[in-house]
């Protein structure tokens, strides 16, 4: 595929993947959708935090032909410390986004009174999103020193269900930002992630701080596909370069 034509790749892409973000397309996090410009996503932020300020911003190297562009953007808001977080992703060649995470202070750790009840939580979640497909109880699992109360829902291309939580999450384990675009199961839609985090050993019905995170994946593995096609037409060019060659004069 030439530099020149992935444009219009990119508008058969987006004509073929709306079937499969049509689910996805009913949630958002703070008004924000995935599909949408930076534009459109900072006035959705700014609506809900006038106090929003860009914190970090992050970019795809210029590869294969490609130009550099914008991988992910990070924000702060809160009314004492800017303490809280959002952030958003964008495609490496569409530029849409495919991601959106909040994570945000709900009170103090040592302080219950400034928590919220999980259960009190977990139906504004089901309020807004509908039943999850998946939850984990950190302690009930009594899996090591994690404590967090899990809900999730995720989407198979079909727009069927998953209930494993790790089914579509390839940044399991991950902490940072993420600039990097991950290839996922071609099975995966979408996934939609709360994450409730408590004291392990007291005032366990309570939370302190939560994150919550949506992902498109019905265009990834496209684009990716885009970009790889295009290492792999260079390195076969410059491997008939090589071939080329001739001998020196002995």
């Amino acid at each position: 595929m030439k530099v020149s034509g992935w444009i219009a790749a990119l508008a058969l892409l987006g004509a073929t993947g709306g079937a499969l973000a049509q689910d996805v397309g009913k949630y958002d996090i703070s008004g924000v959708k995935t599909g949408m410009t930076k534009e459109q996503a900072e006035a959705k932020l700014k609506a809900e935090y006038p106090n929003l300020k860009l914190t970090g911003s992050w970019s795809y190297p210029a590869q294969y032909g490609f130009p550099e562009s914008l991988a992910q953007l990070e924000y702060c808001y809160g009314e004492n410390y800017c303490s809280n977080r959002a952030r958003i992703g964008f495609l490496p060649l569409s530029g849409k986004i495919y991601y959106i995470g909040r994570s945000e202070f709900l009170g103090n750790i040592s302080q219950p009174e400034t928590q919220t009840p999980i259960k009190t939580l977990i139906k504004a979640f089901e309020e807004k999103y509908g039943a999850p497909t998946g939850k984990y109880d950190g302690i009930d699992a009594k899996a090591g020193n994690s404590s967090d109360y899990i809900l999730s829902i995720s989407m198979d291309k079909n727009g069927v269900p998953m209930k494993r939580l790790d089914d579509c999450s390839p940044e399991r384990g991950h902490n940072g930002p993420e600039p990097v675009v991950k290839k996922v199961s071609d099975q995966c839609n979408f996934w939609l992630y709360y994450s409730l985090q408590r004291d392990r050993f007291k005032n366990q019905d309570f939370s302190y701080h939560f994150d919550l995170k949506l992902k498109d994946y019905s265009q990834i593995n496209s684009e990716l596909k885009m970009i790889f096609d295009k290492k792999e037409d260079i390195e076969k060019k410059k491997i008939e370069q090589g071939a080329a060659n001739k001998a020196p004069k002995l």
